[in-house]
């Protein structure tokens, strides 16, 4: 029949050495309770690892209103986290903020042909922002395909750099083409204000 341990003071089970203790229920549930209003209301220590496996759903759930609610910590200086998951992916939603840093050269990559990477922002900014004072700290790369820049409003682009090559635009193997579809007054400008403007042409032709 049933076995019941009740007590109404502080109590302990131990085993003394190195020896196992075992709770198992063949055919029902473990249910581990505790009804203090504390952190560490169920603590579990040990000097080794700690193994959780399941065969159904596990869930980690926290009501504490809190941005601290959960928390998965790997405390030691050298410590990691591996998180791993098959074809059914990771989702991670929050209806607040969502923060990944990394104090190291860090990269969020896919692969395989035709899978897409998307950076979206639906009703803000999208910024990028490389501070390195190098001439590549922003770096986008199409090994193999072109790139598309489409906006609805002003596209800028500036460098406050002195030097006579502040902005370069090369075309290391094709030509370039600069299109404007503007209205009388909507001009295409090239204004040096203290400078002058080179245009040179290697073409052994007429019109060159």
């Amino acid at each position: 029949g049933g076995i019941s341990l009740d007590s109404a003071a502080a109590s302990n089970f131990t085993a003394t050495g190195a020896f196992d203790i075992t709770v198992q229920s063949t055919a029902g549930s473990i249910l581990l309770n505790a009804g203090e209003a504390a952190a560490d209301a169920i603590n579990i220590d040990s000097t080794g690892g700690f193994d959780l496996d399941a065969a159904l759903q596990i869930n980690i759930t926290s009501s504490q209103v809190a941005a601290t609610a959960v928390r998965v910590l790997a405390s030691d200086a050298a410590g990691g986290i591996d998180v791993d998951a098959g074809t059914g992916g990771i989702t991670i939603d929050s209806t607040g903020a969502v923060s990944i840093d990394g104090a190291a050269s860090s990269n969020f990559s896919v692969s395989g042909a035709g899978i897409d990477l998307s950076l979206v922002s639906a009703g803000g900014q999208l910024i990028l922002n490389g501070e390195e004072a190098a001439a590549n700290a922003v770096r986008i790369l199409s090994a193999a395909g072109g790139l598309d820049t489409d906006v609805a409003l002003q596209m800028s682009l500036v460098s406050s750099q002195n030097a006579a090559d502040a902005i370069v635009i090369n075309a290391s193997a094709g030509g370039i083409d600069v299109t404007a579809a503007g209205a009388a007054g909507e001009d295409i400008d090239i204004v040096n204000t203290a400078g002058s403007v080179n245009i040179t042409a290697g073409e052994s032709a007429a019109d060159s």
